[in-house]
């Protein structure tokens, strides 16, 4: 796939050209949303689709419909870790959603890890708990299907009711996801608590670790129900002069009701709560963070902000473009509010690092002298797969965005997953012929377009209609609706029509430089992909488009993108009646996203004092 070779090698060229040095010392490494399932893990299966067991294996048919990947996520989480020592950073902040989701055994299995790097190579973590790494005080059962032979699962859940539904289930008390204190205690010499060697160690409510003195009452939306809950945020100081703010985000907020606090419904779901809920719920955060942000300017600190979830919106969506494209999707409910940002201005914080939504992206929001910058981290387990360096050299301080494009595949993966598809009886799918990881992760886009983003927020009829389509024939739709006073229906214009558009389409054309041709060689399923891809990655994601595709994406959005079509109703996306408005919506995020993805720039951000 063109364009796929150049970013890996730019990728390496990127970390060829960066030296080691005393610098180094200080600089501080990010990732985020690891999300480490590690195949390695002991879950009592007694079968493998691999050759060389132990193996527990996600099938491709979850992988392909998933936010991230499960089985490639552990290579990936070594892979940063061996780039970072490589270059001789010693501090990795693990900005949450380090496990796949809290089990007991993704937890020991990635503490193992981590300790072999501290051991053998100096390394220290710290660590905030994200959604799928604890869950409120007491924990939650987990459910999951590994592949016994390809084609098939078995479950296996730490829920004896569960268990008891399939005859062949694994029952294990390795699948449970530990609540706040256990999970936090598992984590515990990851910063979660203080070590000998820091400079300077704290939490919200002092400097004891103790959980017992970490605590706060969190109440219902009714103010009916009290909960004592655990708060795991901390102040570290790792090197002389450089503070790391982590905060916990990760709220459970109790439900309206009389509800056993061992149930999993006694809690709202914190993937959707994130920073909106910490200004209801934790209300001694903020005036912590303010008393750490002026000592810090007291002292001389450079002070730098994280929690597992973005304090603005990364996509800067004034326009609400998702809502009125797809209604009420899990992006739209995970963004945080306006007064999120001006209260972390308030206090004083200028540099904050999210994940949680697996972007690429940087936000600033400036009030009076004082401005917040929210960096969105990508995950190393999806499109893009990146982490971040923050180097805070006393003469140059900057940010730094490390691909992990060029990472090998596991080709034994790759044979199980053909393999999986043969006995589906399905077409192999094209993110399996890839030739190393992000290649991979980019063709895996197409296969959640298709099982998950086209279903599930798509207008059925337009969905299944543009599955096949070129983008001249989008032009041709748009142009004659331009020249229509009723709407008209995708895929049903008329001889006339079809011949008025496509005089006026010739012309555009031609003015643009480029030919009618060029437009029909690129399917509307493409750019359906590259659309989800650039909203995600941001610059990085037009390092891996056809070249070819490029001039026919900015001509569409320069011709047919719109905010606020005349042809559209309030949610066109919703009501499937003006399908005209809807393309034209679509279009004008396509125009957004391009205008602030540029191919091969945005690597390094300065992180000059504001």
């Amino acid at each position: 796939m063109p364009g796929t070779d150049s970013a890996a090698a730019r990728a390496t060229h990127t970390a060829a050209t960066l030296t080691m040095n005393d610098a180094e010392q200080s600089a501080i490494a990010i990732i985020a949303d690891a999300h480490c399932h590690d195949m390695q893990s002991d879950y009592g299966l007694e079968s493998s689709p691999l050759a060389a067991p132990p193996a527990t294996v996600r099938s491709w048919q979850d992988s392909r419909r998933s936010s991230r990947v499960f089985n490639e996520s552990t290579a990936a989480l070594l892979s940063s870790l061996e780039r970072i020592r490589r270059r001789g950073i010693r501090h990795v902040v693990l900005l949450g959603d380090y496990t796949d989701d809290g089990q007991t055994e993704a937890t020991r299995r990635l503490r193992e890890r981590l300790r072999g790097y501290q051991q053998h190579h100096g390394m220290a973590f710290y660590a905030i708990p994200g959604n799928h790494d604890c869950y409120g005080p007491h924990g939650k059962h987990q459910s999951t299907r590994f592949v016994s032979v390809p084609g098939e699962t078995v479950l296996v859940t730490s829920d004896p009711d569960i268990a008891a539904t399939e005859d062949d289930a694994v029952l294990t008390s390795a699948m449970y996801c530990q609540g706040t204190g256990p999970a936090v205690q598992a984590m515990a010499e990851f910063g979660l608590f203080p070590q000998a060697h820091y400079l300077h160690w704290e939490t919200p409510f002092g400097l004891s670790g103790e959980l017992t003195a970490r605590q706060y009452t969190a109440l219902s939306a009714d103010a009916q129900v009290k909960r004592r809950l655990i708060d795991a945020s901390y102040l570290v100081e790792p090197v002389a002069g450089i503070w790391l703010l982590m905060i916990d985000a990760n709220v459970f907020e109790p439900r309206n009701g009389q509800w056993s606090e061992t149930r999993k419904k006694a809690f709202l779901d914190s993937s959707d709560a994130g920073w909106n809920s910490v200004l209801r719920n934790r209300p001694h955060l903020l005036p912590w963070i303010s008393d750490v942000c002026r000592r810090a300017q007291a002292q001389g600190k450079r002070l730098f902000g994280f929690s597992h979830y973005p304090v603005m919106d990364p996509f800067d969506d004034h326009s609400d473009l998702e809502g009125r494209l797809f209604g009420q999707t899990d992006m739209r409910r995970r963004r945080p509010s306006d007064k999120v940002a001006k209260k972390l201005i308030d206090a004083g914080l200028q540099w904050h690092f999210g994940g949680h939504l697996h972007v690429n992206g940087l936000r600033q929001w400036r009030v009076g002298e004082r401005q917040l910058t929210d960096v969105a981290v990508p995950s190393t387990a999806s499109f893009p797969a990146a982490f971040q360096i923050i180097h805070a050299g006393a003469d140059e301080q900057h940010l730094e965005t490390v691909p992990l494009s060029d990472m090998a595949l596991a080709p034994e993966l790759l044979d199980y997953y053909r393999a999986e598809c043969r006995a589906l009886h399905t077409e192999p799918d094209p993110a399996l012929s890839a030739s190393h990881y992000g290649e991979f992760l980019y063709r895996r886009m197409h296969s959640r377009l298709m099982a998950h983003y086209l279903p599930e927020h798509w207008p059925a009829e337009l969905a299944e209609q543009l599955q096949s389509g070129n983008a001249a024939e989008l032009a041709r739709f748009l142009l004659a609706q331009r020249h229509s006073d009723q709407p008209l229906q995708y895929g049903a214009l008329s001889a006339a029509q079809r011949a008025a558009a496509d005089s006026k389409l010739q012309d555009l054309c031609k003015q643009a430089g480029l030919s009618v041709a060029e437009l029909e060689a690129c399917q509307l399923s493409q750019l359906l992909t590259d659309w989800y891809c650039l909203r995600q990655a941001g610059h990085q994601a037009c390092n891996f488009f056809q070249t070819e595709h490029l001039p026919v994406y900015h001509f569409l959005s320069a011709h047919f993108a719109t905010l606020t079509p005349a042809e559209a109703n309030s949610q066109p996306g919703v009501s499937g009646e003006f399908p005209a408005g809807f393309l034209m919506i679509f279009l004008g995020g396509l125009q957004q996203y391009l205008q602030t993805s540029v191919p091969g720039s945005g690597l390094r951000v300065s992180l000059a004092p504001h």
